[in-house]
């Protein structure tokens, strides 16, 4: 008696192919009945070598194709995976808190930068020209400004000529 498989037929550049995908084989031929002929042989061998026991079905679960591949994903993953993933942490973490840095920073010179111009503006309108040496701690709140002010000025100088359009010519 003739096991019945189910077969798939392909014809390609003249040659004709016959797969079993059941048993994962197949046959090659000049003609659909040549290469039938084959693929149902090499069921047959496979079959023979399955019931024997010298071959395991690749469709088996105990063949452990599943657990080879989770090995492997899993040396992989620890190889790879948990050192990105610890570089990816430490890349976050260096930029807040450079970020978080750089935004006290400027929050600190503008709230300076805010004090500094509430007082002057106090001492200009004459709020505080009750002290005798008004004119001298304005001077050097001035002065004080002046001095934080000029470097930032001096950095953001060719910006503001590119925006203004005086075309790099530097004038001092």
């Amino acid at each position: 008696m003739m096991k019945r498989y189910d077969v798939d037929l392909y014809a390609e550049d003249g040659k004709w192919t016959a797969v079993i995908q059941s048993l994962l084989v197949f046959g090659e031929g000049e003609t659909a009945e040549k290469a039938l002929a084959i693929a149902i042989e090499n069921a047959q061998t496979t079959e023979s070598k399955l019931a024997t026991g010298i071959l395991k079905s690749p469709r088996d679960p105990s063949t452990g194709l599943f657990e080879k591949g989770g090995r492997a994903f899993q040396r992989l993953f620890f190889e790879y995976g948990i050192r990105a993933a610890f570089l990816g942490l430490v890349f976050a973490g260096a930029y807040f808190l450079v970020r978080a840095d750089i935004k006290a920073e400027a929050a600190l010179f503008r709230n300076s930068i805010v004090a500094e111009l509430t007082m002057i503006r106090r001492a200009v309108d004459g709020t505080m020209m009750s002290d005798e040496g008004a004119s001298e701690k304005l001077r050097e709140r001035a002065r004080r400004l002046n001095e934080r002010l000029l470097p930032a000025a001096e950095e953001l100088r060719p910006l503001f000529q590119i925006l203004l359009g005086s075309g790099g010519q530097n004038r001092n």
